[in-house]
This record gives C-alpha cells, sequence and structure tokens, in this order.
C-alpha cells in the first residue's frame, strides 16, 4: 500500500472480494464523484437567469477535468487512452489504489464545499487606485521591448520555440499582469459594460491575448476568458444559458485543435482525434500522481520546505538569474516523483508540503481567502483572476500557482500599484507647493 492512511483498498483485493463487488464499488465511487459536483453546481451556480460562473464554478469543473477524469479514463476507457497509459505501465494503479484516490479527492472537495458554505462575503467600500495609465504604459513598453530584442526569434506560425521569449513566461505573466490591472482599473467602477472593454486596458489585453493564442498558449488563452466571465457574473448579472453553450463549444474546439494545428496534422481533425486531445492533458499529468501514490508514503502532515525555498522564484530573472539553485527539491527529501508533460499534479505537491490534514484544510481555506480579498476594494480585480486561476493553473502546477500567480501576481503587484500610486500623488503635491512657492 502507498499509503498508512488509506486501507480501505484491503477490501478491493482479490483475497477479500469478488470481481462483482470491486467492480460495484468503484462503479458507485465513480458515480458519486460525478454526481456530488454536479449536484453543488446546480445549487450553487444555476439559476433561472443563467448559470453565475466564480471560483466555486470553475474550481469544480477542474475537479472534474483534473481529478476525476483520470480515474475513469484508467477503469472504463484503457483502450481509448491506451497510447498515454502505456508510458505509465511501470506505476499502473490497482482497483483499491484508485480506490484510495477516490476517497481522497472526495474528501478535499467536500472540504471547499464546506468552506464555500459557511465562509462570508463582507464588501467594503469601493476606492479608486489612480495613476495606473502609468502602470498599463510601463507594460505596453515592456512588449515592445521584448518584441524589439527577440524579432528575429520569432517563428511564424504555432509552433514553440525554446529560444523564444514569446513561447516563455514573459508574455503569459504579461498578460496576467494586464488582466489584473484592467480589473483593477475598472472593477470597483459604476461603469457599463460597454465601458469596460471599450478603453485601452482591454485593448492592451486584448493584443496580449492575440500574441498568447499566436504561439498557442491555450492555458493562459482560457484563463483570460474565465476572468471576465467571473467579472461580468460579479458586476453585472448571470450568463445565459444558450451563451454558455456556445462559450462550451468554441473553449473545447480551441483546446483541443491548437496542439494538432501547431503540429500541422490538419487532416487528422475529427471528433475522436478532438476528444482524445482534450482529455490529453488530465489523464497524462495523472500518471504524476501515479507514481507518487505508489512509491510514497502519505503523511498526516507535510513538510513546505520546497515551496518556502520557491518565494525567491518571485526575484526577476534577469536581477536574480541563479535562483533557481536555491529551490529545494524532491530527491533531497527522500520524495520520488516523475513530472509527465512538464507539470507536476497538485495532489503530489499538496500532499508532500501539507500532508493530508494541511492538504483538507487548504481546500476548506480557500474560498475563505478568495473570498476575503475579493471584499477588498484593492485586491478585487485580483481576486476575479485568482478565480480563473483555481480552473486551471492550481491543478497543473501547483508551485508556480501559488508563488508567482497567487503571492506574485494577485499580492504584491496590486500593493505596488498602491505605493507607486500614492508616490505619485505625493510627487504632484511637492510639485505644486514648489509651484506655488515660485509664483510667490
Amino acid at each position: 500500500m502507498s499509503t498508512n492512511l488509506f486501507y480501505f483498498g484491503l477490501f478491493l483485493t482479490p483475497e477479500y472480494t469478488s470481481l462483482f463487488f470491486q467492480n460495484f464499488v468503484l462503479g458507485l465511487f465513480s458515480i458519486i464523484s460525478i454526481a456530488f459536483p454536479v449536484y453543488f453546481l446546480i445549487k450553487n451556480s444555476f439559476y433561472k437567469s443563467g448559470i453565475k460562473i466564480d471560483h466555486f464554478t470553475l474550481f469544480s469543473l477542474g475537479y472534474i477535468y483534473f481529478w476525476v477524469t483520470p480515474l475513469l479514463a484508467k477503469l472504463y476507457y484503457k483502450g481509448y487512452f491506451k497510447g498515454i497509459l502505456i508510458a505509465g505501465k511501470n506505476h499502473q494503479l490497482s482497483y483499491g489504489n484508485i480506490q484510495e484516490i477516490f476517497v481522497l479527492i472526495n474528501l478535499l472537495y467536500f472540504a471547499f464545499c464546506i468552506g464555500e458554505k459557511i465562509s462570508k462575503t463582507s464588501i467594503s467600500k469601493n476606492s479608486e487606485i489612480k495613476h495606473l495609465d502609468v502602470i498599463l504604459y510601463l507594460y505596453f513598453l515592456i512588449l515592445i521591448v521584448l518584441f524589439f530584442f527577440n524579432i528575429d526569434k520569432i517563428k511564424l506560425g504555432f509552433h514553440y520555440q525554446n529560444e523564444n521569449i514569446f513561447a516563455k513566461g514573459s508574455l503569459i505573466s504579461l498578460n496576467i499582469y494586464a488582466v489584473i490591472l484592467h480589473h483593477l482599473k475598472y472593477i470597483n467602477s459604476d461603469i457599463s459594460v460597454k465601458q469596460y472593454f471599450l478603453n485601452k486596458y482591454f485593448y492592451f489585453v486584448l493584443i496580449i491575448t492575440l500574441l498568447v493564442a499566436y504561439f498557442g498558449h491555450r492555458t493562459w488563452i482560457v484563463i483570460t476568458v474565465f476572468s471576465y466571465l467571473v467579472m461580468y457574473c460579479y458586476k453585472y448579472k448571470n450568463i445565459r444559458y444558450g451563451i454558455l453553450l456556445i462559450f462550451i463549444f468554441l473553449g473545447c474546439l480551441y483546446i483541443a485543435a491548437i496542439p494538432m494545428i501547431r503540429t500541422g496534422q490538419f487532416d487528422k481533425i475529427n471528433y475522436t482525434s478532438l476528444k482524445f486531445v482534450f482529455l490529453f492533458d488530465s489523464v497524462g499529468l495523472s500518471l504524476g500522481l501515479d507514481w507518487f501514490w505508489l512509491n510514497n508514503t502519505i503523511s498526516l502532515f507535510g513538510n513546505p520546505t520546497i515551496l518556502v525555498s520557491k518565494i525567491f522564484d518571485i526575484a526577476p530573472s534577469l536581477v536574480f538569474p541563479e535562483k533557481h539553485k536555491l529551490f529545494a527539491s524532491f530527491g533531497e527529501l527522500g520524495i520520488d516523483v516523475i513530472s509527465p508533460l512538464g507539470g507536476m499534479h497538485n495532489l503530489v505537491n499538496l500532499l508532500v508540503h501539507f500532508g493530508l490534514i494541511g492538504t483538507t484544510l487548504f481546500f476548506f481555506g480557500l474560498p475563505f481567502l478568495i473570498k476575503f480579498l475579493m471584499s477588498k476594494a484593492l485586491f478585487r480585480g485580483a481576486a476575479i483572476t485568482l478565480s480563473a486561476l483555481v480552473a486551471i493553473p492550481m491543478f497543473r502546477d501547483f508551485d508556480n500557482f501559488f508563488i508567482k500567480q497567487f503571492l506574485q501576481m494577485c499580492i504584491l503587484m496590486p500593493i505596488i500599484y498602491a505605493i507607486i500610486s500614492m508616490g505619485i500623488d505625493k510627487l504632484f503635491k511637492i510639485l505644486t507647493q514648489r509651484g506655488k512657492q515660485t509664483v510667490k
């Protein structure tokens, strides 16, 4: 067994049960793992006027896609995902292992739902952060500089190029910064939907988003769209079901088709291939959890050394290029992990950092955190974006999500914006006073 905390798998071994009973129990877990999020989504997010897109809705969808879908694939669609699962043949889960994971993910989802139920949102008085235009122009200058110094490295098409800075984190980070800045500028203003979008802040977001789309980064296009859906539901009204269906269809088509377009496989685009590509990330990423589950012991309490060491990742790479050398590794802690598809399953990160109890408390406290940020005018724009980030990045790479996207982008940067705003205000006052003294 992979853990000293879950002995449920004992009752699914051939020595104790028949094959019929094993399949019955696993089928029951499969139904529960889908039925409960669907029930809570209908209860909390569906209204006569339409659906409310918020952190709860998006987390629930991420839970189904990244946690439940891979288990269902391993139970019922082995042939369909044969290519992926063969890659993990040396660490295939037993029925007992799958049941253990079912128990864990349901426990964590229930903890999140309980936190969502008892947490409250209190809205503070709206306050405007002035001089955000300065930040916008600075970001635009950064975009021009990045483009100018990398013009010879930019390749036409959707192909990922390692040497191309636009295919790395710079453009993606700038995209998220621009989205947060746009929300921060207008989320507390009494303006129409048209005014929210017809302005230079959104135009800048649109430019960067098109560049991100050009280089084939599907995740961040989806996150940008999610953030505006969350904003729309928060500030204006719920989204009509017909419009939602259009968004879902176009979103699924975009996510599934882009990898095949990038690789030039136009002739292979069909329903079967699109469905396979759409589910590839979640099933492939789950191989990392499988390996971790079979080769490590899960404890009640974790060791956050790795996560704490990555706080240095906040420092800009240009200023601190060797920062990665300060990061602690799983190997140093005696933990055996793999990173399929270049990402780390978030349950691996969380169980290592916080253990079973800490991970449960994290998901219980997540709704409190998002609602607290939403209640503060300074962080409301960041909370809108954070609500979108919990749908995908939190599941695919928790450490990067927590350090870069949560701490740096959603907490630190709004504070810096406020400090810059106050500094400019103070500078204007000093210049005004000197001007008056000169006149006298």
